[in-house]
Parts: structure tokens; sequence; C-alpha cells
């Protein structure tokens, strides 16, 4: 029956001679497809529909979905064909980075660590936003999977990103909101990110909780810390203890 109504929708499309119409069709036959696995096909009819602004705005959200689903089915070169479609910066570097963590799922390390170094590039070349500092943090955590050379370099990013960030000075409830609108899903990155960067190196990831201005961002990237090494020390007891033979 679903695949009568894709179908139906498709040859609808194609003969509508109202623009919007036509763009509506496209659409939700991109989404019928996508919720039905037909992953380039839903990339074809999403690709194929308007240009205008609001119909950009859903084809780059959509985008970023079929790579994150495309990531899911193992299917890389598709995945590799949707991400050069993404516009938005940092929107693109999170889509290679899902690439990346791919490419080293499947043994590929050289197209991983190479996805990652070009979406580092984007990410670098970025404003200095809340959303910058939030991808620098989550690349941290893929870097330290993928690569750990990369590690120190992506940090010094991270706390670089975190010190540059300017809130205002919370002199009324309104800034106040705003404030913390902001800051909590950057408070939410810098958790996980500080937790993983232990794994990597515990004095070091400490070293750079103290690089870390702001008050309130250190205390967080302390508390990560301080998670990955309680979590370090308790994998540690968990394994089987080596049996000393008597001579």
């Amino acid at each position: 029956q679903s695949e009568d109504t894709l179908s139906q929708m498709i040859t609808e499309a194609n003969s509508a001679t109202s623009p919007s119409l036509k763009n509506d069709l496209l659409i939700q036959a991109a989404q019928l497809a996508f919720t039905k696995g037909k992953l380039q096909l839903s990339f074809d009819l999403a690709m194929s529909a308007s240009s205008d602004e609001n119909s950009k705005t859903w084809q780059q959200q959509f985008l970023s979905e079929l790579v994150r689903r495309a990531v899911e089915t193992k299917d890389a070169k598709l995945g590799l064909a949707i991400v050069l479609k993404i516009e938005m910066p940092l929107s693109r570097a999170e889509a290679m980075q899902r690439l990346a963590l791919l490419f080293f799922n499947l043994k590929d390390l050289w197209k991983a660590r190479e996805l990652l170094v070009e979406s580092l590039k984007l990410i670098r070349a970025s404003d200095n936003t809340p959303e910058k500092a939030i991808a620098f943090l989550k690349s941290l955590r893929v870097v330290a999977r993928v690569d750990q050379a990369m590690v120190p370099d992506v940090a010094e990013d991270s706390i670089k990103a975190l010190n540059s960030l300017q809130f205002e000075t919370a002199t009324k409830k309104a800034q106040t909101e705003t404030t913390r609108t902001a800051l909590m899903p950057v408070v939410w990155n810098i958790i996980p990110s500080f937790e993983a960067l232990v794994q990597w190196n515990e004095l070091g990831a400490l070293n750079f909780v103290d690089k870390i201005q702001k008050v309130e961002l250190r205390t967080v990237a302390g508390f990560g810390a301080a998670k990955g090494i309680l979590t370090t020390a308790k994998a540690k007891q968990a394994l089987p203890k080596k049996r000393t033979t008597k001579s």
C-alpha cells in the first residue's frame, strides 16, 4: 500500500503544474521514502525540491538526517554524496565526523582521518559562537576514538572556543534566561568530552581543565574529568587479577 502511495506521490509531483504543489509532493515523497529505508530515492527527491528559503531550510536539516541514517545502514558511498550537498559548515562538519566514525569501524583509517581533518578545517573557519564550541567538544570525542595524535590540537581548539564565548552579565532576568539558554548545550557537551579526554591522558586532561578561564565552565570540565577518572578506575578494578606463582 505504501509503495503505491510513494509511486503515486512521485507521479503527481512530476505532473503537477503548480510549483508549490509540486514542491509539497516532493517533500512528502522524500520523507516517505526515508521512512521506508529507500535512502537514495529519498536523497534524489529531497534534492529535487524547490530552492526557496523555507524548502532550503527543510532540505538542509533533512540531509543531516539522511547522513545519520546512511551511517546507521553503513552506506558510506551515499553518505559521502549527501555530505557534499550540506551547505552549513558546522552541519557539514558534524556529518563528516559521523562518516569518519563509520570508516573507522570499517577499518579504513586513512579515509576516517581525511574526513576528520576536513571537518576540523570547517569548524576552525567558523565564527566564534556557542555552536562552534560545541562542534569542537564533539570533535574531541571523535578524535579520541579515531586518531589520538589529534587530541592535543583539538583540545586546544576547544579551550580557545570556550574562552572566547561572550555571555551577557546577568543584570536582568531576561539576560539570565538568555545566558542559560546559550550555556546549557555547551555544558552538556563539556562533561562527556572531558570524560573522553581523561581516557587519552589523565594528567593532560586536568591541565586542559585549568586553561578554561570561566569558572562555571572550568567547574563543569573538572566534573567531567573526575567522572572519567572514576570510570577508568572502575574499569581497571574489573580486570581479572594476574595470578602470582610461588617459586
